[in-house]
């Protein structure tokens, strides 16, 4: 990180809103944030104003705008864009296998330009929403994942990039050998280390159970310890696919047994979905350190059905939100606050005095904290105590002519008004690690 123009410091000032932890959110009326622009580190944060020198960028925020820290998407499928809105009538497999592998395999022979382009655009649709940092599954082809790097270290946002790994149960046009796959995992996290990037690193991905076997599952998990990587995958999205997986697998107890046994299943590890656990598998999860990525639009749109949420919270178990782009059909993490609150909701119908729905803090803090949580940043980003990256968004809620103005613009209003009815046209400005990227 470079310093900003001229600028040692940035200094902002106004109100901000963090969580502190899930469900606990800080609000503070008149702020002081110092930043770092050589580090991208947050200096202090006070309420006074402290002595402004030539060295400091100085940022007033005006009447109706606050600070939270930048959203954090913990499952995104980035060749995927395009098919925004398509095809959501059906279930998962289905879906896979008309939409999903067509459009990834079409990298495999489009345009270095044409794809830069796309993965460009799609980088800073995400910035644009809030999004500073990005959990991305790419495609199965290496040279189309090596572009895809290419542009998200050019756009400034925090990336964790992985290379689809398929190595049975696939398209005949879509799948590789285990050896294939394996050379290209290693190849990629090569061409990731290359960069000499602090803002974008590799993750080890097997798609999920079905699409990989044993010894490539395994080879994967030695591969990650190797480079002590992340890894992500899908686990009990659906239940054709778990019953798939166990006659695919009938010497493992249950699903996450699987990725259990090939050494996947580790403190920095991302399961998407996980709709469908047993509890031996949530006590392994818990165990393992393992995180969820909740991505309830997807859940919602493929009818996979509905994530207890709460009862992971209260095992403890680690877990953030996905837009799973484009089994989700937003590519912003405020949708998936809201359809996170909708199917807390619906599960509390079922149950009403045993099962208490999120509120709006523990959605924002899911978006946050808790992300930062699932990939092991807590101690760099997710709110802003002294000592973490600046990541940051600047909000103004009326500049969304569309959401009404009222007598009361107290900042908890503010705030509960963006959550539940804000987009990008609210989000005025967008930091990461100091750097002003919008």
């Amino acid at each position: 990180m470079t310093e900003e123009g001229n600028y040692k410091y940035l200094i902002l000032i106004g109100p901000i809103i963090h969580a502190l932890s899930f469900g606990e959110l800080e609000i503070i009326e008149k702020a002081v944030i110092k930043v770092d622009l050589i580090s991208g580190k947050i200096v202090s944060l006070i309420e006074t104003i402290p002595e402004i020198t030539d060295n400091c960028k100085v940022i007033k925020l005006g009447i109706n705008e606050f600070v939270c820290p930048g959203f954090i998407d913990t499952h995104h499928h980035a060749p995927q864009t395009a098919n925004l809105g398509l095809g959501l009538d059906r279930e998962l497999l289905q879906w896979l296998d008309r939409y999903t592998f067509p459009r990834e395999k079409s990298f495999g022979c489009r345009s270095i330009d044409s794809i830069k382009q796309e993965y460009s655009q799609m980088a800073q649709r995400l910035i644009r929403g809030g999004t500073t940092s990005c959990v991305y599954f790419g495609s199965l082809q290496l040279e189309a994942n090596k572009i895809l790097v290419d542009a998200l270290v050019e756009s400034g946002q925090r990336a964790f990039i992985g290379k689809v790994c398929m190595d049975q149960n696939s398209p005949a046009d879509y799948i590789e050998s285990t050896a294939d796959s394996i050379k290209g995992t290693r190849d990629f996290i090569s061409y990731i280390k290359s960069k000499n990037s602090p803002l974008v690193n590799p993750v080890v991905t097997p798609r999920f159970a079905p699409t990989c076997s044993m010894n490539l599952m395994k080879e994967l998990g030695e591969i990650s310890r190797e480079h002590s990587c992340h890894v992500q995958t899908h686990l009990s999205e659906n239940l054709s696919e778990v019953a798939w997986v166990k006659d695919l697998f009938p010497a493992n107890q249950n699903y996450s047994q699987v990725y259990d046994e090939a050494g996947l299943l580790t403190a920095k590890t991302i399961l998407a979905h996980a709709i469908y656990l047993d509890e031996t598998e949530k006590s392994l999860i818990k165990e393992r350190g393992a995180a969820i990525s909740h991505c309830p639009n997807s859940n919602f749109a493929l009818s996979s059905g509905c994530l207890n949420i709460r009862d992971l919270l209260e095992k403890e178990i680690k877990v953030s939100l996905g837009t799973d782009v484009s089994g989700g059909y937003s590519t912003s993490i405020l949708d998936a606050c809201r359809q996170a609150i909708i199917t807390s909701k619906v599960i509390h119908f079922q149950d009403r005095q045993k099962y208490k729905p999120l509120n709006v803090a523990e959605a924002f803090s899911l978006a946050t904290l808790n992300g930062a949580i699932s990939l092991n940043l807590q101690d760099s980003i997710g709110n802003f105590l002294p000592g973490k990256f600046f990541d940051a968004l600047v909000v103004n809620v009326h500049a969304n002519p569309q959401i009404p103005t009222g007598p009361d613009n107290s900042l908890q209003n503010l705030f509960e008004k963006f959550i539940f009815c804000g987009d990008d046209r609210c989000i005025s400005s967008v930091f990461v690690q100091g750097f002003q990227l919008k």
